[in-house]
């Protein structure tokens, strides 16, 4: 199980780099989404249980999957301007963006996350730092990422 997941792990890191490189070789970030959206598909259909589909599970599925494609287009698109590594840091914010969010909603933020989220910011900040060593404001490429 561990090596699944370590597969698993090494194939979603490939992620950003591969698109950058298809952009780089000059095909549209559209295309790009959907040749991984086709690819995707044609692999995972053989896995459908026809018998037992459920329509209330495909509507939702159809739902998720389009704003899940959707943050893919942003993403292509961001590649366009922005380095692959930092596209991925930016992208991961994610996973702090989503507890302060719920934080909105009334879940509480634990010192912990609070902690992760300064140093994930910290980062950032990071990868702003220009060539002259300056800090620079982001970029719009910077910002789709975070979409």
């Amino acid at each position: 199980k561990r090596l699944l997941l370590l597969g698993v792990a090494l194939l979603w890191g490939t992620n950003f780099p591969s698109v950058k490189y298809l952009l780089d070789q000059g095909i549209a970030p559209d295309i790009v989404c959907a040749l991984r959206f086709v690819v995707a598909g044609v692999a995972l259909t053989p896995l459908i249980n026809w018998k037992n589909v459920n329509r209330r599970v495909v509507g939702a599925g159809v739902d998720i999957g389009l704003w899940i494609a959707a943050g893919y287009v942003a993403q292509a698109f961001a590649l366009q301007s922005v380095s692959s590594n930092k596209a991925a840091f930016i992208c991961s914010l994610q996973v702090i963006v989503v507890p302060f969010v719920n934080s909105l909603l009334g879940k509480p933020l634990s010192p912990s996350l609070l902690g992760a989220a300064a140093v994930s910011l910290a980062g950032v900040g990071l990868l702003e730092i220009g060539p002259d060593n300056q800090l620079t404001a982001p970029d719009m490429g910077d910002l789709v990422c975070l979409l």
